[in-house]
């Protein structure tokens, strides 16, 4: 679990950063990744695959998620607009 609740937009921000520009992982990884409860990541994933930001692979069992061009442009701007942002 996050050590203090963070905003839906600082949680897509976060799970945008964790898959990285090349990475796919999945849904364990990204939670022990994040330290994050399983059902906020699974709508937060839903959402941005909603918005194109990230693409899921069913692999076997398991679904792997990874950044679409859009998701890393997305992470980009608020990674370098971050400052900003918090005043």
């Amino acid at each position: 679990m996050l050590s203090q609740k963070l905003s839906k937009l600082e949680v897509f921000v976060e799970v945008l950063e964790t898959l990285g520009p090349q990475q796919s992982l999945s849904i364990p990884d990204i939670e022990k990744q994040m330290q994050i409860e399983q059902a906020v990541l699974l709508s937060t994933l839903k959402l941005l695959e909603k918005e194109s930001c990230v693409t899921c692979s069913k692999i076997g069992k398991n679904n792997f998620y990874k950044n679409t061009e859009k998701g890393i442009r997305i992470f980009r701007f608020f990674s370098q607009n971050i400052q900003t942002l918090q005043y």
